[in-house]
């Protein structure tokens, strides 16, 4: 038997205003009532708050970023003439919560990690700004967990402490969309 497939229109939960979506979009801005929404597979639409910096030049859009905190879990090995003050400062960095900016947008999986990591290292300014028009979200919060597993892998890779071996879990707050100024000409 072949399982029937249903398309449901997407429209704004606030207003019923519908939502003209694309095909890889997962969240939107309602053009009539401003009402953030995303698109959670098995639920529907959603309720989404969206941050705007002050930081976007006037006249450019903006582009989607989450944001979100993490605690890191790192079990890692290094070779014998590193152990002590590498990680030391590897326990140090790792041993609280760090802030993650992930694009929300769609670019390669190599720029993703180096903006990514650069963001890590440069956290921007979160300051409320006014509601700007942005490129569309294409990149789903439940995918961030594996997304802050490879930038760690990459931020430690960049380490000088010779590692043999590691072992990464992170516990990951619920993200919130910020729309931020366009980072890529730091890459």
């Amino acid at each position: 038997m072949t399982a029937k497939i249903e398309l449901i229109p997407l429209r704004c939960i606030r207003c019923e205003t519908p939502v003209p979506a694309e095909g890889e979009e997962i969240a939107w801005v309602c053009s009539q009532c401003g009402q953030g929404l995303l698109l959670d597979e098995r639920q529907g639409l959603e309720s989404l708050d969206i941050q705007y910096s002050q930081k976007i030049p006037p006249g450019e859009r903006g582009q989607p970023y989450w944001v979100t905190r993490g605690r890191v879990n790192m079990s890692r090995e290094v070779h014998q003439s590193w152990q002590g003050t590498r990680q030391r400062e590897a326990d140090q960095l790792w041993g609280q919560k760090r802030q993650f900016v992930i694009p929300a947008f769609t670019i390669s999986l190599d720029e993703l990690l180096h903006l990514s990591t650069f963001l890590f290292t440069n956290p921007p300014e979160l300051i409320d700004g006014p509601v700007t028009p942005f490129e569309a979200v294409t990149l789903s919060p439940r995918d961030l967990s594996s997304l802050i597993e490879y930038i760690i892998l990459a931020v430690e890779a960049g380490r000088s402490d010779d590692i043999k071996s590691i072992s990464i879990s992170v516990e990951v707050e619920t993200p919130s969309l910020w729309v931020l100024p366009n980072f890529r000409k730091f890459i």
